[in-house]
């Protein structure tokens, strides 16, 4: 398990690559906010590794059929 944001509203993820190596089935979890003000779980299973940097520690994932998400925003 690990953490991870959304830098791309067409469900590109960046995590670190220690949370995924060795992994064959990545799933994500999404917190969204609901109409109470609180948050609910959306469970994404279709997720694909686009790239992996052991060096860095980073690892770029895609959610498949996931669009319009809030992304996090990165400084220079």
């Amino acid at each position: 398990m690990g953490s991870g944001f959304v830098v791309h509203p067409d469900g590109y993820v960046v995590t670190n690559a220690h949370v995924i190596q060795k992994e064959t089935k990545i799933t994500v979890v999404l917190f969204e906010k609901d109409e109470k003000g609180g948050f609910k779980r959306r469970k994404v299973e279709d997720v694909k590794i686009i790239a992996l940097n052991a060096h860095v520690d980073l690892a770029l994932l895609k959610m498949e059929g996931v669009k319009d998400l809030p992304i996090a925003y990165l400084g220079d």
